[in-house]
This record gives structure tokens, sequence and C-alpha cells, in this order.
């Protein structure tokens, strides 16, 4: 319907996560049976990761954004958040961190994913103290956009569009993988990124964010990162907010059940349907220690 298949249109992926809900989410199989499709199956990519970049320094984003794009990863976006609880840590050096971030969202393929981590920290600066932290999660599958050059063009055929045609051929996206021998030497005496932590996200209404997220900063969590997101639902008539506070954290593996378990003894899980606790595996993450 969207036609992503074209460049230029956009992502989608999808992640196999945990939910904590009120009332679990419904499919219409009679709505999906009405959708005309067009099989596109052959561009649907595995294996990939999905990583987020989390900025304290107004006008990072770009930097960081370029980077990905001249490396041909994908086609970041730019979301806009607001920080909670680390600033607070940081003494002095917090009046000259704003707390609005910058959030850089890049999908690429798996196995390259720890070198591209690696390069960004180096070139966004993320090894000092206030500039940020940067975390990634598994993606099932999905279909990248790719960058679209618009005017006259000196071959029949782009650079994106010969990458993706290979990865039909290739079945995946493996044969691209350069990043790890490119940059070995350049990463020898790095700091290793933190293995086996997870990405704890609460959905809730304005009012009652402030709960669920002092909730996990007790129990150990470091910080969270929060963003407005805009409800949709079907016409049931059935009120919403017309405003959802989404605040992601990312916590060691052996923090998640104690903070999920914290969060669900919290009468606002239980007695709203809109709220929502997410729970997604996150091989490596890196943050400066405070």
């Amino acid at each position: 319907m969207a036609e992503l298949h074209i460049p230029g249109r956009g992502t989608v992926f999808s992640q196999d996560l945990m939910e904590f809900t009120k009332v679990p989410p419904v499919i219409n199989p009679e709505a999906l049976s009405s959708i005309k499709t067009t099989d596109h199956k052959e561009k649907i990519l595995h294996n990939l990761a999905y990583v987020i970049c989390v900025l304290s320094i107004p006008g990072s984003s770009e930097n960081l954004a370029k980077i990905a794009l001249d490396l041909g990863i994908c086609v970041p976006f730019v979301t806009i958040g607001t920080g909670n609880h680390t600033r607070d840590q940081l003494g002095l050096i917090r009046i000259t961190i704003s707390p609005e971030k910058e959030i850089v969202h890049l999908v690429m393929p798996e196995h390259d994913s720890d070198s591209i981590v690696r390069l960004l920290i180096e070139q966004g600066r993320l090894d000092r103290p206030g500039r940020g932290f940067i975390y990634n999660t598994p993606v099932t599958m999905g279909l990248l956009d790719t960058r679209l050059k618009i005017g006259k063009q000196k071959y029949a055929a782009s650079l994106e569009q010969i990458i993706a045609a290979i990865d039909q051929l290739k079945s995946g996206t493996s044969w691209r993988k350069r990043l790890d021998t490119e940059s070995k030497n350049r990463f020898t005496g790095k700091s290793i990124l933190p293995q086996d932590n997870c990405e704890v996200s609460i959905i809730s209404d304005e009012d009652r964010i402030d709960i669920l997220r002092e909730a996990c900063l007790k129990v150990g969590a470091t910080g969270a990162t929060t963003s407005r997101l805009s409800p949709h639902v079907s016409g049931n008539g059935k009120e919403v907010a017309s405003a959802m506070i989404r605040s992601a954290i990312s916590v060691p593996a052996e923090l998640t059940n104690s903070v999920v378990d914290e969060l669900l003894k919290i009468s606002t899980i239980k007695d709203h349907e809109t709220d929502r606790i997410h729970v997604l595996d996150s091989p490596s993450a890196y943050v400066h220690p405070i």
C-alpha cells in the first residue's frame, strides 16, 4: 500500500518483544484479508540491527546521520526526546547539557552493527561524559530505505539499486561485510560495548508516565529518554488520550526482572488499557561512566 519497496519511500521493520498490558492487542483478520498487497518478499531482509543514538549536544545528529548515509547503511531518521535522571548526576557539567535530546535511528545489517556502533561512538565523541549514549536491539525482518538521488544520473541504475539487486541475489546482506577488517586496528584498545542489556519501554498517558518512570529509576535504571506518541485506534467509540508518552530505558539484563516487577506493582498498568510495557533484548550498549 505504501510502496515501501521503492527507494526513498521509507523503512518498515519488525521486532520480537515481550509486552505487558491490561488488554492484549487483537488483530482483525477480516481487515487484513481486505487489504490488497503486492508480493515483494524478495526484498525483505533478515538479521538486522536497530541502533538508537541518544545525543545531548544540539546539532550532533546531523553529523551522525551524514556518516550513516555516506556508509550506505540506510536512510536514518531523527526524532526529539527529553532525557531524565542521568543529567542530574553530572554535577556542574549538567549546566552545559540540555535535557532535550536528538535521537538518531538506524537499521543496518547485524554483522556490521558492532563495527558501525564503534565508529559512531568515535565520530560522535560518545566516549566523553555528557555526550549521550548508544545501544542496539535486534530486528527480525525489514525493508530498508536507501538514499535516492534526484536529477540526472550518469548510469541506467543508481548504486543503491545495484546494491538492492545484489541483496536479492545473495538472499541477504552478509556479502556487504567490510567494516570489521577495515576498522580492526582503529578500535584496538577501545572500550568494549557492555553485553546483555534490555530496552524497557513504558507507554502511558502524560499524567501517569512520571510514576512509572520513577519506579524504574528506584530499582537501578540509570536514565530514561522520553518522546511523545500520537495514538491511532480503529473506530470503536472509545476515547484515547490525545497524546501518549513513551519512555525508553536501557538496563543491564540482570535488572530487567526487577524493573518489570516494580512496574507491574503499580496500579496504572492494571487499570488503564492504554498503558504498556515493552521489553526488548539489547545485545550491546555504550554510555560513558559518570
